[in-house]
């Protein structure tokens, strides 16, 4: 489904299962913050940051604090905990 936002930049959203939740995830970003991917889920920060240390959601550590998770790593992630 191709749509356009307030700003008139054009995206794709599919639709990604996560326990029975669609999320909708604009392709054209690359990466994501901690934050994002738990606004994206509906799950708190905190969770998404025990999936990264116990290593079941893969993330690039650019600072301290700073992590990104690559949009492949997610879908793999989703596709993980979907079949589950």
């Amino acid at each position: 489904m191709w749509i356009t936002s307030n700003n008139n930049a054009l995206y794709f959203l599919p639709l990604i299962s996560y326990n029975k939740i669609m999320v909708k995830t604009p392709l054209k970003k690359g990466y994501y913050t901690p934050s994002e991917i738990a606004d994206l889920l509906k799950v708190c920060r905190t969770t998404i940051w025990r999936y990264i240390r116990s290593g079941q959601l893969k993330a690039i550590k650019l600072s301290i604090k700073n992590y990104r998770i690559s949009k492949k790593d997610l879908e793999k992630f989703l596709k993980r905990k979907k079949t589950k």
